[in-house]
């Protein structure tokens, strides 16, 4: 992992990190690249553009100070954690729930997390399965998610 070029973008996005995350990302890259060899869980394989696409664009609500401390957030089809993982990295407060249709993706978050050392929940259900769930329906502070669809269709998804 390019641990300076992580390091050097968090810092230029205003978003704080410690030793303790660094190592978690090193380590996440570890697990993803040990399950990437089984199934396909990422395309981006180049290191600069991992920590760009994966790392950097994931904490953008951090930069943003989107979220609240402690605030219940809701990843909405997660597929290999992103943008999740990277924001339950740098915010272990976070109540992060990680959602996928897929449960080798869930099986992969499972495993992550608890190599982590970090707390969250995983959901095996499709969104709109979700959204219908007394326990997961207007629950969360926050909805994240990335490349899962149209706008439209993620607010339709994300708003319940």
């Amino acid at each position: 992992m390019n641990r300076e070029r992580l390091a050097n973008g968090l810092t230029q996005m205003g978003v704080a990190f410690d030793q303790r995350a660094m190592e978690r990302f090193e380590a996440f890259r570890a697990i993803l690249d040990e399950y990437n060899a089984r199934m396909d869980l990422t395309a981006v394989l180049d290191e600069d553009e991992r920590v760009d696409r994966h790392d950097l664009d994931s904490a953008a609500p951090l930069a943003h100070g989107l979220l609240a401390p402690d605030a219940r957030v809701i990843d909405v089809g997660t597929g290999a954690g992103f943008p999740g993982m990277p924001l339950l990295i740098l915010r272990p407060d976070l109540r992060m729930t990680f959602l996928d249709a897929l449960q080798k993706r869930v099986s992969f978050l499972d495993d992550a997390l608890t190599r982590l050392g970090l707390t969250a929940t995983t959901l095996h259900a499709r969104a709109e399965d979700a959204a219908r769930m007394e326990a997961h329906r207007e629950r969360y502070d926050a909805a994240v998610s990335r490349a899962v669809a149209s706008c439209a269709v993620l607010q339709e998804l994300t708003l319940p």
